[in-house]
C-alpha cells in the first residue's frame, strides 16, 4: 500500500509518538498515518498564521513542521485550537465528522505528552466539546436494489472477471464487510468447509465472518478458478487477484462497484462502497430476527454507540444471524424464512407445559415466586418489603409488582415455545413488554406499545438444535405467568448466574425509559456481570432506610444503590444527608460480606436549578463522603454514566431511552470490574 505519509517529515518526539501508536497500542498503520496527516494539517496552520501565509496557497502545503518539538507544543494554548477548527470548517469545509477526526488526532498527542510521558503537565485540549454530529441516516440499497446490483454483474458475461466480482458483491451486502477487509483476505483465512472467513478489521483486530449459503456458493464458484490452474504459479495468496495478479487494492474495487452500480441504474444515488455495508446490516436487522448486539459482533464495532447495545453473543449467534439476511439464497431466489408465531389458544398434544417447579429452577431475579388461581407471579421484593410500602405509598406498592428485573434463562432442544402472561399495569408507562432470545438472536417480542394490560400469548419458532433460551419481563408491569409450553420431551436445563446482585435505585433502576426490557441498564448490567441480580427500583422513590429491616438470603456478592436524583428535588438538605447516611450504615450492616457500591445520580437536564437540598452536585459529593466512611461501601461517579445529550433520554431529560442505557450498563459494570480487579 502506498504510504499516505513519512515520519520523517516530524521532528524526533512525533517520530516517538508515532512509533507508541503503531507498537505499544496496536494501532494500524493506516490509522497512524491519518494521525499524522491531521497533526501535520494542524503544525502547518499554526506556521501559516505566524508567518502570515494564505493556507490556501502551494507555500502553505511546503511548510516544514519538523520544528514542532517539545517546547514549540508545549505553547500551544486552547485558543490555538479553537482557531484551527474554525479553519478547518471555514476554509477547508471540513464537515463535523472531519473536524471531529482532526481533534481526535490532537487529543490523543496531548494525551501521550501529559498522561503517558509526563513531558507536559497541561492539555490545552481537554475542555474542547467534540463537535456536534449530524444526525443522518446513512444511505443503504433496497433488497430490490440489492439484487438489482447483483444481477447486473450476473448479465456481464463478457468480462473475464464476472465471478470474482460476483462473491466481491455478494460477500459486501451479505456480511457487511469493510473494503480494506475484504482485501486483506488470504486463501489461508477461509476455512476449508467454507463456513467461515478470518478478516483483520481496525486497530488489527481479527473476527470470524461466517458465510450464509449465498456466500458459500459465491465463493466455491470463485475458488475453483483461484485455485485453478489459471493461478497455479501465482505466487500471491491473497484471496482476490487483480487482473495483474496481484492482491486486489481498494481502489480496484471501488472502482468494480462503481461500474456495476452504473449498469443497475443506481449511480445516481451516490451509492459507495462502504453503504454496501450499512445494506448489510440494514438487511439483516430489517428481516426481524437479528439483534443489534449481534450485529455489533458481526460488523466489527468496538465502540457501544456505533451499534448501541452492548452484550456478549457467541460464534452460533452470529452465524445464524448472518443466516437471517435476505440476500442468503439470491442464486436459488428464496429468502431466509420469517419467524413462525400462532397464538397460544391453537395448542397442540405434542406440547408439554412447564411445572412449576420447573419454572422455579429457570428464574432469576426474584425473592418469591408464588403460585396464584391465574398462574406464576414473580416477585422482586420480599413479602415484608411489600407491605412497608403497601403501609408508605399506594403508588410504590403498585410499583413493586412491576417484574423488573425478572428473568427466565435455560438451554433446550425445544424447536417451539408457547407464552402466555396476564399483565396490569404497574408504572405511570402504557407499554409494556417481554423480549424472547434463543442464543442472543432475538425471536420475539410479547407484549404492547399502547397498553400495559391485559392477556397476551403467542408460540414462537426457535429452530432445530440445542439453544439457550432467555426470556425477559417487563418492568413496566407486573406479569402473572399463565402458561410455558416446550415440546414434548424436550431438554430443561436451568443456567446458573455465579454472581448475586442488589439494584436499588429509582425509576431509571426499575426501567424508566427503556422500551423493552432486555435493553434497561439493570438487564444488561446483570447480563454484564453474570449475576442473578434481584430489581429492587421503585419509580419516583428515595433514600428509604425503613426497607432494611431484614437481610435477603442468600447473601448478594454486589450491591448497586443509585437514589439521589429525588431526593434533590423534593428533600431539605438536611432530610437528604440524615436519610441518606441512615440507609448506608443499615445496609453495610445488614450486608458485611457485600461489595456495595454507591452510585451517585446521572446527569438530568435541569441540574442548574437551585433546589432545598442545595446544588444537584451537591448530593453527589454527600454520596462519596458516606461511602468513604464505611468499609465495604465504595463510591462511583455516575454523572457520566450516560452521555450529556438529550436524545439519549426518552424525556429529553432524566430518563435515559433504550440507546442511553447501553451506555449507562456499560459504563457501570467496566466501573465495577476496574475496582473489583484494583481490590477497592
Amino acid at each position: 500500500m502506498q504510504e499516505l505519509i513519512s515520519t520523517s517529515e516530524f521532528s524526533p518526539l512525533i517520530q516517538e509518538y508515532a512509533a507508541y501508536k503503531l507498537s505499544l497500542q496496536g494501532c494500524s498503520k493506516k490509522t497512524v498515518e491519518e494521525y499524522l496527516l491531521d497533526l501535520r494539517t494542524f503544525f502547518r496552520y499554526l506556521l501559516a498564521r505566524e508567518r502570515n501565509i494564505d493556507p490556501g496557497s502551494e507555500e502553505f502545503n511546503r511548510l516544514d513542521v519538523r520544528v514542532f518539538d517539545l517546547e514549540r507544543i508545549g505553547k500551544i494554548h486552547t485558543e490555538d485550537i479553537y482557531d484551527f477548527l474554525f479553519y478547518a470548517n471555514q476554509q477547508r469545509g471540513n464537515q463535523w465528522a472531519a473536524r471531529s477526526r482532526k481533534l481526535c488526532a490532537i487529543r490523543a498527542l496531548y494525551r501521550y505528552l501529559v498522561a503517558k510521558r509526563r513531558y507536559l503537565e497541561i492539555d490545552p485540549s481537554a475542555n474542547i466539546d467534540t463537535p456536534k454530529a449530524k444526525k443522518t441516516l446513512p444511505k443503504v440499497l433496497t433488497l430490490e436494489e440489492a439484487e438489482r446490483l447483483l444481477e447486473a454483474v450476473e448479465q456481464d458475461t463478457d468480462s473475464p472477471y464476472r465471478v470474482r466480482d460476483y462473491a466481491i458483491l455478494t460477500l459486501f451486502l451479505n456480511c457487511g464487510m469493510r473494503v480494506s477487509e475484504l482485501t486483506g483476505i488470504s486463501l489461508s483465512d477461509v476455512d476449508p468447509e467454507l463456513r467461515s472467513l478470518r478478516v483483520t478489521g481496525k486497530g488489527s483486530k481479527e473476527r470470524i465472518v461466517y458465510l450464509n449459503d449465498a456466500c458459500q456458493q459465491a465463493l466455491a464458484d470463485y475458488l475453483a478458478e483461484r485455485t485453478g490452474p489459471k493461478y497455479a504459479k501465482v505466487p500471491d495468496r491473497a484471496l482476490f487477484l487483480s487482473r495483474l495478479e496481484q492482491r486486489i487494492s481498494v481502489k480496484t474495487v471501488q472502482a468494480m462497484v462503481y461500474k456495476y452500480l452504473r449498469a443497475a441504474g443506481l449511480e445516481a444515488k451516490h451509492y459507495s462502497v462502504h453503504k454496501l455495508r450499512h445494506t448489510a446490516a440494514t438487511l439483516m436487522y430489517q428481516s426481524g430476527h437479528v439483534d443489534v448486539r449481534v450485529l455489533k459482533e458481526i460488523l466489527g464495532h468496538e465502540q457501544l454507540n456505533t451499534t448501541q447495545i452492548y452484550t456478549h453473543v457467541s460464534n452460533r449467534n452470529m452465524e445464524e444471524a448472518m443466516a437471517q439476511n435476505p440476500l442468503a439464497g439470491h442464486r436459488r431466489k428464496r429468502v431466509a424464512p420469517q419467524a413462525q408465531r400462532r397464538n397460544t389458544e391453537n395448542r397442540k398434544d405434542n406440547q408439554m407445559e412447564l411445572t412449576l417447579e420447573q419454572i422455579r429452577r429457570i428464574t432469576h431475579g426474584a425473592a418469591r415466586i408464588v403460585q396464584e388461581a391465574d398462574g406464576v407471579r414473580f416477585c422482586r421484593f420480599t413479602a415484608r418489603q411489600e407491605e412497608i410500602y403497601r403501609e408508605v405509598s399506594a403508588d410504590f406498592y403498585r410499583k413493586s409488582f412491576a417484574t423488573a428485573g425478572i428473568l427466565l434463562e435455560f438451554v433446550t432442544d425445544s424447536q417451539t415455545l408457547g407464552l402466555e402472561v396476564a399483565m396490569q399495569k404497574a408504572s405511570s408507562r402504557s407499554f409494556a413488554f417481554h423480549d424472547i432470545y434463543a442464543d442472543r438472536c432475538l425471536v420475539g417480542r410479547l407484549g404492547s406499545r399502547d397498553t400495559a394490560s391485559g392477556l397476551f400469548g403467542e408460540r414462537y419458532r426457535l429452530g432445530a438444535g440445542t439453544k439457550t433460551v432467555q426470556i425477559y419481563f417487563p418492568w413496566s408491569a407486573a406479569s402473572v405467568l399463565r402458561r410455558l409450553e416446550l415440546d414434548d420431551g424436550a431438554l430443561l436445563a436451568p443456567v446458573p448466574r455465579p454472581n448475586r446482585m442488589l439494584l436499588f435505585g429509582d425509576s431509571i433502576t426499575q426501567g424508566y425509559d427503556a422500551l423493552y426490557p432486555s435493553h434497561s441498564y439493570a438487564a444488561l448490567l446483570a447480563d454484564a456481570m453474570n449475576a442473578d441480580a434481584r430489581n429492587k427500583g421503585i419509580g419516583g422513590e428515595k433514600f428509604f432506610p425503613a426497607l432494611l429491616e431484614e437481610a435477603e438470603t442468600p447473601a448478594p456478592d454486589y450491591i448497586t444503590v443509585a437514589y439521589g436524583t429525588n431526593d434533590w428535588s423534593s428533600r431539605s438538605a438536611e432530610e437528604l444527608e440524615r436519610n441518606l447516611r441512615e440507609f448506608y450504615v443499615r445496609l453495610s450492616a445488614l450486608y458485611p460480606a457485600s461489595r456495595i457500591f454507591a452510585v451517585t445520580p446521572i446527569w438530568r437536564r435541569n441540574e442548574n436549578e437551585e433546589k432545598p437540598a442545595g446544588r444537584f452536585a451537591h448530593v453527589g459529593e454527600l454520596i462519596e463522603q458516606t461511602a468513604a466512611g464505611l468499609p465495604n461501601v465504595t463510591a462511583i461517579r455516575g454523572y457520566w454514566l450516560v452521555p450529556h445529550d438529550p436524545s439519549l433520554f426518552a424525556d429529553e431529560r432524566l430518563h435515559p431511552n433504550d440507546a442511553g442505557f447501553a451506555y449507562h450498563a456499560e459504563r457501570l459494570a467496566a466501573s465495577i470490574r476496574a475496582l473489583l480487579a484494583a481490590g477497592r
